[in-house]
């Protein structure tokens, strides 16, 4: 993946109503998510989805009203924002697929700087099990 992304962004776009995510950052290093609002957004609003993205900066985004995807027992979502913890079994790989956070960070190697929302800080740093070997390119 190296650079691939340098000088691509986001910036000043607005994402409401949506049924499932907000930004979706995906196999991309180096771009800059700035200036954005998402509004009514249910599931991961900012999102880096595979955890190998690099050196992205989010920046001065604004996230409000996001909703979990679904409760795990499959009971219908009532409208809350909130859920009690969820962890992976064996039916449940992803515990990202029934949460929500607003700011989603698969890999320490990304930037946030000023983002705001309204539950608060909502900030989810989740680390996959598996290694990214940057000089080889290789997953295991």
């Amino acid at each position: 993946m190296k650079e691939n992304g340098a000088n691509s962004y986001m910036k000043e776009n607005s994402v409401h109503h949506s049924f499932y995510r907000g930004y979706t950052i995906h196999g991309t290093n180096s771009s800059l998510i700035e200036d954005n609002v998402a509004y009514d957004i249910i599931g991961h609003t900012f999102y880096l989805e595979d955890g190998v993205e690099e050196n992205n900066l989010f920046q001065h985004n604004l996230a409000a009203h996001v909703h979990f995807l679904a409760q795990p027992s499959g009971e219908p979502v009532t409208g809350n924002q909130y859920i009690d913890d969820v962890t992976e079994s064996d039916t449940l790989r992803n515990p990202a697929d029934v949460s929500a956070a607003v700011y989603d960070y698969n890999n320490a190697h990304d930037n946030d700087n000023d983002n705001c929302n309204d539950n608060g800080s909502d900030h989810w740093f989740m680390y996959p099990q598996y290694h990214y070997h940057r000089r080889n390119g290789t997953l295991n």
